[in-house]
This record gives C-alpha cells, sequence and structure tokens, in this order.
C-alpha cells in the first residue's frame, strides 16, 4: 500500500528568516522513504533525535498519525495517511 507523507516547516518565530514549505511524498518503496527522512532529519540536532525517539520509530514504521517535531527556529509536522488515488 503507498502512504502519503506531508511534511510542514513552519517558523517557530516571526522574526526567523527562512522559508516555510510544505512538501507532499507518496511512499511507495525504500527509496521514496530514504528521500522523505532525509528532509525530516534535515532539521534535527542529534540531541533531538533521542528526545523524539518515539515519534521517529512511528515514523519509520509509517504508521498512520501526526507527528509534532520542535527544530529550533523552525516546527516541523509530519502528517502520515494511506494514499487515496
Amino acid at each position: 500500500m503507498t502512504k502519503k507523507l506531508i511534511v510542514i516547516q513552519k517558523k517557530a518565530f516571526e522574526h526567523i528568516v527562512g522559508q516555510e514549505f510544505e512538501h507532499v511524498y507518496y511512499i511507495k518503496n525504500d527509496s521514496d522513504f530514504q528521500f522523505a527522512v532525509s528532509d525530516i532529519y534535515g532539521h534535527l540536532d542529534g540531541e533531538k533525535t533521542d528526545y523524539y525517539e518515539q515519534e521517529l520509530n512511528d515514523i519509520h514504521a509509517l504508521k498512520n498519525g501526526e507527528y509534532y517535531l520542535e527544530t529550533g527556529d523552525f516546527n516541523v509536522t509530519v502528517i502520515i495517511d494511506d494514499a487515496v488515488f
């Protein structure tokens, strides 16, 4: 089954310079998944990966849900659901 993974990056504070974005990934295989996950991990510091261990485990398992990660200047929301075409 194909999964839909949405990554939303929003500024944590108005004075932060940088882009806000929303990317939608359709996960059909490991290659698609690696590309999407690199987007998520690109925002996390090493110490944050321990703090969000459960959320990251659920993301790796492609468990449907909404996951919120505070990453300093930006907050990242990851939404996983079954893709409907």
